[in-house]
């Protein structure tokens, strides 16, 4: 399941699901006195999960320690995300619907634990779209990386982009499904080339291809400020042999890493969620009422925010940033130093209004205001103000 596995959820066949409440990683197959430990009914021995079609390399990284704690949760608990009304597991020990609080609550609580297994992945559309906005993200992200503040192309804008490319491609290219308007004759190839409705692990697929491709390789400052500052430019197969080492080195220490960083239930990256919720949202539940009411919500807040982007972007760029403080004084240098510009050259522009959505909502990518815990943001904050006010001003004016 490919949202499920990085939040270290694991499911039986039976339905029960077992979410791991320690830093370490979960068992693949869980042992009566494991549950049983944690205060739950024990396990029979014909719901363990089956591991035989895993690589094994896969399923010894993900072996547990002996003094795990595990909880079981039953599926007629959980039923659909997109449900009408709060659920069992929504509800607290008062009767009403509680709060997400707990790594066990993303887990359960706001991710479909469904997985069609029949859905087909490596289709025309899916390479075709996934290495062409995957080419379109690298290009966008490396113009973005130049700007005087870094943003990164948002993977909620691939998604969305994606999503409309694989709904007209799923009715302009021909298939042997009534979805494609030509049908063709049911053989291999035409199911290659539009094996039906665009679906969920097709769209997914190109949005991880593209968003990956879209985050600037970092080592290419040092080509930037070697051509900036001391004119020499290096060959082009030097600097493509160069970054695919530094990203090869990334990925590799991303795998290594992933045991402790991806497979527990307490590796928790709220950024996921929005787009999780969006894919859910787009492909799943379209009979239910709520899920319609999303679909609207979310078409009407898109089209709004693109017509209000072109104003802080192209028509007013000072809404990127406004200051108070440097209107009330505008002759104090030490006043525009601080407090002043939305650039990073112009000033610190501490406290400064942001109206760029940009900005604000999704926060260069990966930290945003309606997403990120609270924690974190003050957090956040706090280191800012102490690179901002003891560091930088500091070392900069030397006082």
């Amino acid at each position: 399941m490919w949202f499920v596995q990085p939040l270290a959820v694991c499911i039986n066949l039976n339905g029960h699901i077992f979410t791991t409440q320690e830093p370490h990683l979960y068992p693949e197959v869980m042992e009566p006195a494991l549950v049983a430990s944690a205060g739950k009914p024990p396990v029979e021995k014909d719901e363990k999960i089956s591991t035989a079609s895993q690589p094994a390399s896969f399923t010894d990284e993900k072996l547990g320690c002996a003094n795990e704690k595990v909880i079981t949760v039953a599926d007629s608990d959980i039923g659909d995300v997109f449900a009408e009304g709060p659920r069992l597991i929504d509800l607290g020990a008062d009767g009403k619907e509680r709060p997400i609080e707990t790594d066990s609550d993303y887990s359960t609580r706001l991710i479909t634990l469904d997985d069609d297994l029949t859905l087909p992945i490596f289709t025309f559309r899916m390479w075709f779209l996934g290495l062409g906005l995957a080419c379109f993200g690298a290009v966008l992200g490396q113009i973005f990386y130049f700007r005087p503040q870094t943003v990164t192309v948002s993977q909620l804008f691939l998604l969305i982009i994606s999503y409309m490319l694989g709904k007209v491609m799923e009715d302009i290219v021909p298939g042997p499904t009534t979805a494609a308007r030509i049908q063709t004759r049911d053989n291999r190839f035409w199911r290659f080339m539009n094996p039906g409705r665009f679906n969920l692990k097709e769209h997914v697929a190109i949005t991880i291809m593209a968003s990956t491709a879209s985050a600037s390789a970092t080592a290419i400052s040092i080509f930037a400020a070697q051509d900036l500052y001391y004119n020499v430019r290096p060959n082009a197969a030097v600097g493509i042999f160069t970054l695919i080492g530094s990203q090869l080195i990334g990925y590799g220490t991303a795998g290594v890493m992933r045991s402790f960083l991806v497979y527990p239930t307490f590796a928790l990256y709220p950024q996921l969620m929005p787009n999780v919720q969006l894919f859910e949202t787009l492909h799943r539940g379209h009979e239910a009422v709520m899920q319609k009411k999303r679909l609207k919500f979310f078409w009407f807040i898109f089209v709004a925010i693109f017509v209000w982007e072109w104003f802080p972007e192209y028509i007013a760029p000072t809404l990127t940033g406004i200051s108070i403080f440097c209107l009330a004084n505008q002759k104090s240098a030490w006043f525009t130093r601080i407090f002043g510009g939305a650039a990073g050259n112009e000033g610190l522009g501490a406290f400064s209004i942001c109206l760029d959505w940009a900005y604000v909502g999704a926060g260069g990518g990966s930290i945003g205001a309606l997403f990120t815990p609270l924690s974190t943001q003050l957090s956040l904050y706090a280191g800012c103000a102490v690179c901002m006010y003891v560091v930088t001003l500091p070392g900069h004016y030397g006082y």
